[in-house]
């Protein structure tokens, strides 16, 4: 995405603060979100001829908003004075007004269907993480895991018994050995 100036931001700031500015300003933050996903790097947009130039659609809904900015201010307060008393001057400030809040009207829903588009975007993304996540887990190899644990389990079994018989030997043996061991030593000792 590009980096703004500190001038450029400048401007963005006061867009934001500007009525009809904002509309550049909402498609701008859309644009940042839509190319921050990773999904938007996909094939997948072009393949299926889905992707859109959003550089192009933030400059369009910028100029539409600057027109229609430079217009309201053309147009501006309603007519005061001797004018607010002619019916001509009146109906055509009232029609002037209709046309440029259906500009804003139109304005509002393109910038809305872009934020749609967002959305549609973030459903690719959350899609592509579920596909990598699956990807990543498919690895598990559960019928691998299942024979280690049945290797493992009779392992154990036969450890215990090792471990058991070891047991009943070594107090077999000792208390054999201990007696013998005992007596040896006297009989040493009386030979001496």
């Amino acid at each position: 995405m590009y980096d703004l100036n500190k001038t450029e931001r400048a401007e963005v700031e006061g867009m934001r603060d500007d009525l009809v500015g904002r509309f550049a300003y909402v498609a701008g933050l859309i644009a940042a979100r839509i190319h921050a996903y990773p999904a938007w790097r996909l094939d997948f947009f072009d393949e299926h001829n889905v992707r859109i130039d959003l550089a192009a659609q933030v400059l369009a809904i910028a100029a539409s908003a600057a027109l229609l900015r430079d217009q309201r201010e053309l147009l501006g307060e309603p007519p005061a004075g001797h004018l607010a008393k002619d019916d001509d001057v009146v109906g055509v400030y009232v029609e002037k007004a209709r046309v440029l809040d259906s500009r804003a009207d139109g304005l509002l829903r393109r910038v809305q269907a872009f934020a749609e588009y967002r959305e549609v975007v973030d459903g690719v993304q959350k899609r592509e993480d579920k596909r990598a996540w699956f990807d990543r887990v498919g690895a598990i190899d559960e019928l691998e895991h299942a024979v280690d644990d049945v290797v493992n389990s009779s392992e154990t079994d036969h450890l215990r018994g090792v471990a058991g018989n070891s047991a009943v030997l070594a107090t077999l043996y000792l208390e054999t050995l201990e007696p013998l061991t005992a007596s040896l030593t006297v009989s040493e000792s009386q030979k001496s």
